[in-house]
């Protein structure tokens, strides 16, 4: 597994976040449920792909606490994660939880979580801010880090389940639900077969259409994957960005869907996997079939 490290912190900074609301889209004509997705950068951190104005912070006593609306309104998720120490919590009776994934909307808060060994994954979800919450256990076989995970629509969502296999090399098991997280279909697929690297990111622009990134690689950048049938097949997708780019690492995070309107996140780093020097974006009009690179929208940090 990866570090979880991370995870100890707290993972909204409100300047970054302003910045990735606003390079996103806006509308929900399309019945697209509108929630904060999260990526991965390249060395692994949690980042965030999009923001719906709803966090969450980690407890040093590792309980997590979910801010919706800005953090006007805030609940104690049933969910344990890694404490400060990054040990254990003794004597509960929940086993501490060591790497999850998260998506917060009003009406559907999502979070998947792992644990050590082979213990299944389980996905606690609820549909009214944090007031009630019900946990799905999924298949026997679920057992991995599932970083990411997000719903298209309060019926469709998808789940990743990541499993770092050493030397750069991860597997990957890809999970649908049509029923609003109550029931999770494993789906079979030569995923593993097309890119077993380090995932940065996943997102789904239809039922079918659906997209995975991983952290960059000498000799495909960005580093990006797709399907048209659901996760079944996959194949790589050649992206083609301005020449003054090509000196840059590019990690693609999560892309994001309002309708067919998609925008995709890709981080620019140099000397070092945490380098990161500026995020450009990738427009798309046809649910990512074909992407733009929007210069208007970059972001150069200082």
């Amino acid at each position: 597994m990866k570090s979880t490290g991370a995870f100890k912190r707290l993972l909204i900074h409100a300047a970054v976040a302003g910045l990735l609301t606003a390079c996103a889209p806006s509308g929900d004509e399309s019945g697209t449920l509108k929630g904060t997705v999260y990526s991965r950068t390249s060395g692994g951190k949690p980042v965030v792909a999009y923001d719906a104005g709803h966090s969450y912070a980690i407890g040093a006593d590792g309980l997590v606490q979910v801010r919706y609306d800005g953090g006007r309104v805030q609940v104690e998720a049933p969910q344990r994660l890694r404490p400060e120490s990054g040990e254990g919590t003794p004597g509960s009776d929940d086993p501490t939880e060591y790497d999850s994934g998260f998506f917060l909307a009003d009406r559907l808060t999502a979070i998947a979580s792992g644990g050590p060994g082979k213990r299944p994954v389980e996905v606690r979800i609820s549909e009214n801010q944090g007031k009630d919450w019900r946990t799905v256990r999924l298949d026997e076989n679920s057992y991995g880090a599932p970083e990411f995970i997000g719903f298209r629509t309060r019926k469709e969502g998808w789940l990743v389940v990541c499993r770092f296999m050493g030397m750069g090399r991860e597997d990957h098991l890809l999970y649908t639900t049509e029923d609003g997280g109550k029931s999770w279909a494993r789906v079979d697929g030569n995923l593993n077969e097309v890119y077993p690297r380090v995932a940065t990111g996943a997102g789904f622009a239809t039922k079918d259409i659906g997209f995975m990134g991983f952290r960059y690689e000498t000799e495909f950048q960005p580093a990006l994957i797709r399907t048209e049938d659901g996760g079944k097949t996959w194949s790589k997708l050649t992206v083609n960005l301005p020449e003054e780019l090509k000196a840059y690492s590019k990690t693609p995070l999560s892309p994001v869907f309002d309708g067919k309107k998609g925008t995709l996140p890709v981080q620019l780093s140099r000397d070092g996997a945490d380098n990161i020097v500026a995020t450009v974006y990738l427009t798309s009009e046809d649910s990512g079939r074909t992407w733009t690179y929007d210069k208007s929208l970059d972001q150069w940090k200082k």
